[in-house]
């Protein structure tokens, strides 16, 4: 995970509990499109505005910073590439402060 935050080719939707919020899709790390299925239940953060940026700092405050100790050893351990797309698909884009996640395409 050197550089910057890059969701390379991520793509799905974006869920609160079970009810589908955002529609997405990156390629090469560029927003290509995206669809606001329910803008009431958009996070906080996208209040306003949704658009690369937006998206990008959502998922950026999800994934565990590389820096933590022992990360890297057990991505592997579950043969998981250090990069912020596969871990965000690994983990589903879940975390414990809230109900959002993301279901992949």
């Amino acid at each position: 995970m050197k550089g910057r935050f890059d969701l390379g080719n991520l793509s799905g939707i974006l869920m609160k509990k079970d009810k589908p919020v955002l529609k997405f899709s990156f390629s090469g790390g560029v927003l290509q499109n995206k669809e606001i299925i329910d803008p009431k239940l958009l996070p906080f953060d996208m209040l306003g505005e949704v658009c690369q940026r937006t998206i990008e700092n959502f998922f950026y405050y999800r994934v565990t910073p590389l820096t933590r100790q022992g990360l890297e050893e057990s991505l592997k351990e579950y043969s998981i590439p250090a990069e912020y797309e596969a871990m965000i698909r690994a983990g589903s884009g879940r975390c414990a402060h809230d109900n959002y996640w993301l279901e992949c395409l």
